[in-house]
């Protein structure tokens, strides 16, 4: 489970649920799936059209007062990804693809509700590649870093989040 500092009281977390996304794909001619629709404050080119794989699940975290959509997150589970880091456990990573806080609502505690609530309904170790400037929310929570043993100037950083890991 994720370790660090307490979050200020009323931030976040107890009026929140984690939707599981299921696409409905209808036609297998057509390889793309809409997982989400579009929405101001989400990046589009992330969520709106993807190819469709069955190993990818999508969640939403949703704010029960308002109905806000607050994060989303892709996840691959049993993923062998950072295996030119280090050894993949043998059933692999619960691997989080991608995450992405509602453009009005980061800094604010929401990424790290919607870890804590995938952590309770899918299995670990866990592993996240830090894209795009992502190594202080993964540092963070907690979570293990390993450099790319071979191009660590040029490659991401491979978090990793295991029963048993010091935080």
């Amino acid at each position: 489970m994720i370790a660090g500092p307490n979050r200020a009281a009323g931030t976040c977390g107890s009026s929140t649920r984690l939707v599981e996304r299921c696409p409905e794909h209808t036609d297998e001619r057509d390889p793309v799936v809409k997982p989400f629709t579009s929405a101001t404050g989400f990046t589009d080119d992330w969520w709106v059209d993807f190819n469709w794989d069955t190993s990818v699940r999508w969640f939403s975290l949703i704010d029960d007062t308002t109905g806000d959509e607050l994060v989303r997150v892709e996840v691959v589970p049993t993923s062998e990804v950072g295996a030119l880091y280090r050894t993949v456990p043998a059933n692999g990573y619960t691997e989080i693809e991608l995450i992405e806080v509602h453009g009005e609502h980061r800094r604010q505690g929401w990424g790290r509700t919607a870890i804590e609530k995938l952590q309770e309904q899918l299995p670990g170790p866990y592993a996240a590649l830090a894209k795009d400037g992502a190594e202080p929310f993964w540092t963070g929570l907690g979570w293990t870093a390993f450099q790319h043993p071979g191009d660590p100037e040029h490659c991401d950083v491979l978090f990793i989040d295991e029963p048993g890991q010091m935080p």
